[in-house]
């Protein structure tokens, strides 16, 4: 039995398969952009096309000297970082604080907002004008 570097099984570490479409050593695939975060997935030598869900990513590795072609849960990364989703009941109060390194010279990086603050944040402002 083989063992990650935290002592645990190396079976337990390994990512599930959702789906295994595909295992050859040549594959043409065509993949659609469907709404709501899907993706339409069909080769010649399937009988019907596949979906990808919201949530996940086609894989196509090589493994071996053949070309498999997986569905797997989606992880996020440099390119697809996640992202807090949109509440429109949530209120910021003295509390919530802006952490941006890369906010505008003239904005007070730290500063607290509440709901009667406003920023305009213009190229061409400079602090002391």
């Amino acid at each position: 039995m083989q063992l990650d570097p935290g002592g645990k099984n190396a079976s337990d570490a390994l990512e599930p398969v959702i789906e295994k479409m595909a295992v050859t050593e040549r594959i043409t695939l065509a993949i659609e952009k469907l709404p709501e975060g899907k993706i339409r997935v069909g080769a010649s030598s399937w009988p019907d096309a596949k979906v990808v869900l919201k949530g996940e990513v086609l894989e196509v590795r090589d493994i071996d000297g053949q070309l498999r072609v997986s569905r797997k849960v989606r992880h996020h990364d440099q390119d697809d970082p996640p992202i807090e989703p949109y509440d429109p009941n949530r209120t910021y109060g003295d509390d919530d604080v802006i952490e941006d390194e890369g906010a505008p010279a003239d904005m007070h990086v730290g500063a607290k907002l509440t709901s009667d603050d406003t920023h305009v944040a213009r190229s061409d402002t400079h602090v002391g004008e």
